[in-house]
């Protein structure tokens, strides 16, 4: 049986979509804009938490005199990949699943307006509306409706990532999981492919990744094996929201990030300021910024 035919490039979709990112920080389509109705959804609400794997522990800042200050390392929602399932084909045959994908920043600064949660600097704390621009829409490319033949290594058990393109086998959610993880890699190494500007985050099978929508799934690697995630995770109207994770780590001066805010969300934050002598229970900055001294004994 001949495959069905992709979808062809269209211009006009995605660029409306850029409009309205870029006019109301809304980055889900809506309208027009998307073949079917996707219901509004909290950036927060997409981020698998067992993800950030939050781990804080002392350090010296540069500098001098020499200070104690509070390592951070995790990992941060970087991606925010859509995938759309297209509609015309048909989904009884197992090689006939076509998925759109399109590749944003992950909008940080919805979930961290005061930079509490994700302490360490990053690009996606950008207010700026070059900030909110896709780094990829397939809409818009051609290749990826037939793909390209790059390292044709296996994504676990979603699939191949050679030829690069948006079919899949399996079920829906596995379909658009091989197409998540192919456009990541196109947006950091396009090739033969049309993207709008380069991420420069590599797609490895080492990162953090989870599906939010339809249904939030548990954290995993790309590849993770479909049988303890896909239950319950096809989608109705044929979207898909992934988020993609990429490690950061930083040393900060405590008093960037001890205040009653930080606090309160993270009680190992807490533990790494109570380490610090004196500071208030108010909402200014623990102590201002110079030498600060450490009881050792309290150290974990």
């Amino acid at each position: 049986m001949p495959r069905p035919s992709p979808p062809p490039p269209d211009v006009l979709r995605p660029l409306l979509a850029s409009l309205v990112v870029a006019a109301s920080l809304s980055w889900l389509p809506s309208g027009e804009v998307a073949a079917a109705e996707l219901p509004a959804v909290a950036p927060a609400s997409l981020i698998q938490w067992g993800c950030v794997e939050m781990l804080i522990t002392p350090c010296v800042c540069p500098g001098w005199p020499p200070r104690p200050c509070v390592h951070f390392s995790y990992w941060e929602p970087t991606l925010l990949v859509h995938t759309e399932a297209f509609t015309g084909l048909s989904r009884a045959g197992t090689d006939a699943r076509f998925h759109e994908a399109r590749v944003w920043p992950f909008p940080l600064k919805d979930v961290d307006p005061l930079g509490c949660i994700f302490p360490c600097k990053s690009p996606n704390k950008m207010l700026s509306v070059f900030g909110m621009i896709p780094y990829f829409l397939s809409d818009i490319d051609p290749t990826w409706r037939r793909g390209d033949m790059t390292l044709p290594y296996p994504v676990g058990l979603w699939g191949l990532l050679s030829p690069r393109g948006g079919w899949g086998t399996g079920s829906d959610p596995v379909a658009s999981a091989i197409a998540f993880y192919r456009a990541v890699d196109v947006a950091a190494l396009p090739g033969a492919h049309a993207i709008i500007r380069p991420s420069f985050i590599p797609a490895t099978l080492a990162s953090n990744v989870n599906l939010g929508f339809p249904k939030l799934s548990p954290c995993m690697k790309p590849g993770y094996p479909p049988i303890f995630w896909e239950s319950g995770a096809g989608s109705a109207t044929g979207h898909y929201l992934w988020v993609w994770y990429e490690r950061r780590s930083c040393c900060l001066d405590p008093v960037e990030v001890c205040t009653s805010v930080v606090r309160h969300r993270d009680p190992r934050l807490a533990v790494a300021c109570a380490r610090i002598r004196g500071h208030p229970s108010g909402t200014s900055p623990a102590f201002s910024r110079g030498p600060v001294p450490v009881d050792l004994r309290l150290r974990g």
